[in-house]
């Protein structure tokens, strides 16, 4: 089966298209289309030199220019949207924007999500979703998922690692008014590493399992404390033009980050009528998420994701959730995705 298929035609000009199956010794296929995995949106591409330039200094200062550029609008919109949405958009914004993270293609996305207006609330609201991926070359890249900015330096076919950026949004205010007698959650930026392993079908790359961890720590006097996401996500080509996975995840955190977001002082019940509580650190949520990526041409890619978590341990026992909130939270996002 070829490795690459072609949606709308291969490139011209006497150039073998990226659909046919590439040969180790096939030079010219090689210089063209690259080997197995460079291509791992399934699709037909231009000719590399015809984009990237012909010399690996010209390929790598075009990745680069182009992930400064692309980087810098992504997360301007983001942040932009963040600010202009303000207490509206407190949920974790990578729920939103996973949709396309390890389709291992270099791709630009941007979307709408709906979810939690806060994590345990039982409002929802609108929030934006975007990524972007962008590759460094030898299976290097720059990722941004949400809010959060990770980099693999490693040059390895299986293995990432590398740092990570994360802006946390608090909670300033909310629509129930009891919550809202609460103290209020500061912003935070997190710091921390993002440790990646993934497989991927030797005929298909849009077949990949890809499983990871982000650990983050804040940094910036908000909720003091350490948070890790383990997540899992599975795609699988099912036709030519769709693609079909699900993504799961635990988060863990420390007792800072806990009874900051989740935690009634005593200051707090006095205020609101719920019973003080502490919590420890431990198990956050689990959650589960099926999505869908339509490849609505060479380039152009449409995500959807629905999904539910469902909080647990200390969390789903703060009263925020039990008495005002609710411990199942669903949230849901399309993006339109430009892969190049």
């Amino acid at each position: 089966m070829p490795f690459m298929r072609s949606i709308g035609g291969g490139p011209s000009g006497g150039v073998a298209p990226c659909s046919a199956t590439p040969h180790a010794d096939d030079a010219a296929h090689l210089k063209s289309c690259g080997r197995p995995g460079d291509r791992p949106n399934g699709l037909a591409a231009a000719p590399c030199d015809a984009i990237l330039g012909n010399t690996l200094f010209g390929r790598w200062w075009m990745r680069g220019f182009l992930s400064v550029g692309v980087l810098g609008v992504l997360a301007g919109a983001v942040l932009g949207a963040v600010a202009a949405v303000g207490v509206a958009a407190r949920a974790d914004f990578d729920y939103y924007s996973s949709t396309f993270r390890a389709s291992g293609s270099d791709m630009a996305a941007l979307g709408v999500g709906y979810g939690p207006e806060f994590t345990g609330a039982d409002s929802s609201v609108v929030a934006p979703a975007a990524y972007l991926h962008t590759s460094l070359g030898d299976g290097r890249f720059v990722e941004l998922v949400g809010t959060m900015l990770t980099a693999n330096f490693l040059a390895d076919p299986q293995w990432q690692i590398g740092p990570a950026l994360n802006f946390r949004q608090g909670r300033k205010s909310a629509d129930d008014a009891v919550v809202e007698r609460l103290h209020e959650v500061d912003d935070s930026w997190e710091v921390g590493l993002s440790i990646g392993w993934q497989l991927q079908d030797p005929n298909n790359a849009r077949n990949r399992l890809r499983l990871g961890v982000d650990l983050l720590q804040d940094v910036s006097g908000g909720h003091k404390g350490l948070v890790a996401d383990f997540t899992a996500l599975y795609r699988q080509e099912v036709v030519a033009r769709v693609d079909l996975g699900v993504l799961a995840g635990v988060t863990v955190a420390t007792g800072d980050y806990m009874n900051d977001a989740l935690g009634v002082t005593a200051a707090d019940a006095a205020a609101s009528g719920l019973a003080a509580y502490k919590p420890g650190g431990g198990f956050r949520d689990i959650r589960i998420a099926p999505l869908a990526v339509l490849h609505l041409s060479e380039n152009w890619q449409l995500g959807a994701t629905v999904g539910w978590a469902r909080l647990i341990g200390n969390a789903a026992d703060s009263p925020i959730v039990r008495d005002r909130g609710s411990e199942n939270q669903i949230f849901a996002s399309v993006s339109l995705g430009y892969a190049w």
